[in-house]
C-alpha cells in the first residue's frame, strides 16, 4: 500500500512539474509584442481585431457607415496668451538652408523648376520641364510635348485608364532623367453589394521608362490600398504616405484582410503587410485608418520598405533627414489642435517622437526645421465663455519632439494666412481687417516678435526674392461700415515687395493691387507649386484667372519683374480656351512662356508677354 501510494505520489509531481514546464513554455512560446524604435506592434491577428474592438463603436451616421471613436478625453494645455516682444535691436535675416536656392545664371540651359518648399526635395506637380519637354498630367492621361520647335508639339500621350471596368486619375508627377514618376488614384468599380465592403482605391506609383519621349514605357507599377496624404523625391527614391480608410456596417466587424492595406509590386510582387506588422497608435488618439509610410527606390528592383500604423495623417514635411507626419483633432474644451509624429529616414524609416500642438496649421510653410529644432505655426480658437478667441502661435520642439520654446496668443482675433520660416528668423502674415506682417527672432528656443508691419489686404504666399527681400501674394480687402460696424471683404489679387532687411522695422517697399482686375483669381494663392521664379531676371510668374463685368472668365498669366525695390506687373492678353478643367501651371524655358489652361498649351513671347501659339492636348470631357 505504502509503495502504491509513493508512486502515485512520484506520478502526480511528474505531472505538475510537467503542467508548470507545459505552461511556462507555452507562455515563452505566445507572439510577443515587438518594439522597434518606440514603436510597439500587433502580435497577432485576433490582438489587433480586439483592439479595434475596444477602441472603436459605430456611430451610424447617415446610413451607418462609419466606424468611429469612442469618446475619450485628451488633455491640451490651455497656455495664457504671452507676446514676448524682443528689444529693438534685433539679428539680420539670413536667407534658410530651407528656401529655395537661387537658380545658376550660368547655367547653359534657362528653364523653371518646380517651386518646392525644401532644396534638394521635389515635389510632385501636375507640370514639369526639363527645357526640351513639357510633361502635364491631366486626368488619367500623361501627355509629353516636344518645345525644340517652332511651335510646341505632342510627343507621346499616355492613358492609364486600364479598361470600362476601372478608372484612374493622375494626382502628381516627377520627372527624373529618362524616368517619369506618375502617382495616381486607381479604382476599381463594380464588385456588387456586401455588408462589408474593403477599400477599392489604390494609391499607384507608375514608373515609365522616357529615353524615347515618343514611346514611353512602363517598367514598374507599385500601388498602396488607400488615398495619397503627400510625397517627395531625393536621390532617387520616392517618399510617399497614404491612408487606407476602414469601416464597417452597423455592428459588423471587418476582418483582418479587409483592414491591413493590399500592397501589390509588378517587380517585387505581393508586398503586403501581415498583422504584426502594423503598429499600435503612436498618438493618443487612434484612427480608423492605417497610414502607410513607404520608400520605393524606383531606380533598382528592390521592395518598398514600408511602415504601417493604426493612424492617419493630412499632410508632411520632409527635409533631407527627416519626415514629418501631422494629423489634426479637435479637442472640445480647447478647439484644434495638431499631432505631429517624426521619423528618420536615413536609415530606414524610425520613428524618433511625437508631440501635439493646439491650433492647426494654415499652410505647408507653417511647418520647418532649422539646426534640429521644428518648429510649426498655428492658430488657436478657444472660448472664453462668451465668444471664440482666436490667437496665433509658434512652437519649439527639440531632436526628441520635446517642447522647449514658444511664442503664443500672438494677434488675438485674427488667424495666420501665411508663414515662412527662414534660418534664424520666421515670417507671419495674420489678419482680420488689417495685415499684419510679424518679424520673429527664432534664435533662441523662446521666439521673439522684433518687427510688426500692418497694411491693407494679406499675402498668402511669401517668397524669398533676394537678400533682405519678400514678395507677397494675396488679395485685397475692402472695409465696408454699415452703421459704424465695418465688415471686411476680399476682393482682386494684390502683390507686394517687402523690405525686411531691417528685422525691426519692416516696410512695403512697392504694390501692385487688383492684378488682372477687382475679380482676378490665381491658384497661386493657396498653391506654391504654380508659382516660378528666376533668379537669374528677377522676375516671378504665376497663372491667373480674370473675369469681365460679366464674369466671363479667361486663364492667362502675370508676370512680377523686380528692379530697384520696383514691381512691374504685367497680365498677358489672351482669348479664352475652351475643353477639360485643369489647375493652371506656368513654366519657361529659353525666350519662352508656356501656360498650361484647360486642354491646351499656350506659348508666349517671354519678353513682349505676347501670344505665339495654342497647342491642343486632346483631354476629353
Amino acid at each position: 500500500m505504502k509503495k502504491v501510494l509513493s508512486t502515485m505520489a512520484i506520478m502526480l509531481a511528474i505531472c505538475l512539474v510537467t503542467a508548470l514546464c507545459f505552461d511556462f513554455a507555452s507562455e515563452r512560446m505566445k507572439p510577443q509584442n515587438e518594439v522597434k524604435n518606440g514603436i510597439e506592434y500587433f502580435s497577432n491577428e485576433a490582438e489587433l481585431l480586439d483592439y479595434m474592438e475596444e477602441h472603436f463603436v459605430n456611430r451610424n451616421y447617415y446610413s451607418g457607415l462609419d466606424f468611429g471613436l469612442k469618446n475619450e478625453n485628451f488633455d491640451i494645455i490651455a497656455e495664457e496668451p504671452s507676446v514676448d516682444y524682443a528689444e529693438p535691436e534685433a539679428p539680420t535675416a539670413p536667407m534658410s538652408p530651407n528656401a529655395p536656392t537661387a537658380e545658376d545664371s550660368s547655367a547653359e540651359d534657362d528653364h523653371s523648376e518646380t517651386n518646392v518648399q525644401v532644396d534638394g526635395v521635389d515635389e510632385g506637380d501636375i507640370l514639369k520641364t526639363d527645357g526640351n519637354f513639357i510633361y502635364i498630367v491631366q486626368s488619367d492621361i500623361f501627355t509629353i510635348v516636344d518645345i525644340t520647335g517652332e511651335k510646341p508639339v505632342k510627343a507621346a500621350s499616355v492613358d492609364l485608364t486600364k479598361n470600362e471596368n476601372s478608372s484612374a486619375y493622375i494626382i502628381e508627377m516627377y520627372i527624373k532623367g529618362d524616368n517619369a514618376i506618375l502617382i495616381y488614384n486607381f479604382h476599381e468599380n463594380g464588385g456588387g453589394y456586401k455588408i462589408y465592403t474593403p477599400s477599392s482605391n489604390y494609391t499607384t506609383v507608375a514608373v515609365y521608362d522616357i529615353s524615347d519621349r515618343t514611346n514611353p514605357v512602363e517598367v514598374r507599377n507599385v500601388a498602396f490600398e488607400g488615398s495619397l496624404i503627400s510625397s517627395r523625391e531625393m536621390d532617387g527614391k520616392l517618399y510617399l504616405v497614404t491612408n487606407k480608410y476602414f469601416y464597417r456596417f452597423y455592428d459588423t466587424m471587418p476582418k483582418i484582410d479587409d483592414v491591413v492595406p493590399i500592397i501589390t509590386d509588378s517587380i517585387a510582387g505581393d508586398c503586403t503587410p501581415e498583422a504584426c506588422e502594423i503598429a499600435k497608435c503612436i498618438w493618443p488618439e487612434p484612427s480608423t485608418n492605417i497610414m502607410t509610410i513607404a520608400i520605393v527606390d524606383y531606380l533598382s528592383e528592390e521592395q518598398p520598405e514600408t511602415l504601417h500604423i493604426l493612424g492617419s495623417g493630412s499632410n508632411i514635411y520632409m527635409n533631407s533627414q527627416n519626415l514629418y507626419v501631422f494629423s489634426s483633432g479637435w479637442d472640445g474644451d480647447n478647439g484644434s489642435y495638431t499631432e505631429i509624429a517624426k521619423y528618420s529616414i536615413k536609415d530606414g524609416i524610425n520613428c524618433v517622437g511625437t508631440a501635439k500642438a493646439p491650433g492647426y496649421a494654415a499652410t505647408q510653410f507653417s511647418y520647418d526645421e532649422y539646426n534640429g529644432k521644428f518648429r510649426i505655426a498655428t492658430t488657436t480658437s478657444v472660448y472664453n465663455g462668451s465668444k471664440h478667441i482666436d490667437t496665433n502661435n509658434i512652437y519649439v520642439y527639440d531632436e526628441t519632439m520635446t517642447l522647449c520654446g514658444s511664442l503664443t496668443g500672438l494677434a488675438p482675433d485674427e488667424s495666420i494666412k501665411s508663414a515662412r520660416f527662414m534660418g534664424d528668423t520666421a515670417y507671419l502674415v495674420t489678419f482680420r481687417q488689417v495685415d499684419p506682417l510679424f518679424v520673429i527672432d527664432m534664435s533662441e528656443n523662446d521666439p521673439k516678435v522684433v518687427g510688426e508691419l500692418k497694411i491693407p489686404g494679406f499675402s498668402t504666399y511669401l517668397h524669398p526674392v533676394g537678400e533682405g527681400l519678400l514678395l507677397g501674394i494675396g488679395s485685397e480687402t475692402v472695409d465696408n461700415i454699415y452703421d459704424g460696424w465695418v465688415s471686411t471683404s476680399v476682393s482682386g489679387l494684390k502683390v507686394s515687395l517687402f523690405d525686411v532687411s531691417d528685422p525691426a522695422n519692416p516696410t512695403e517697399l512697392d504694390v501692385a493691387s487688383y492684378v488682372g482686375g477687382k475679380n482676378a483669381y490665381s491658384v497661386a494663392k493657396d498653391n506654391h507649386n504654380a508659382f516660378v521664379y528666376s533668379a537669374k531676371t528677377n522676375t516671378g510668374y504665376f497663372p491667373i484667372t480674370v473675369y469681365d463685368d460679366m464674369w466671363n472668365n479667361t486663364d492667362t498669366l502675370a508676370e512680377v519683374r523686380i528692379t530697384d525695390g520696383n514691381l512691374d506687373v504685367r497680365v498677358a492678353e489672351l482669348t479664352k480656351v475652351y475643353g477639360y478643367y485643369s489647375e493652371s501651371r506656368v513654366c519657361y524655358s529659353g525666350d519662352y512662356l508656356y501656360l498650361l489652361r484647360n486642354c491646351s498649351l499656350t506659348k508666349l513671347d517671354r519678353e513682349t508677354l505676347e501670344f505665339i501659339s495654342d497647342t491642343e492636348l486632346n483631354i476629353q470631357w
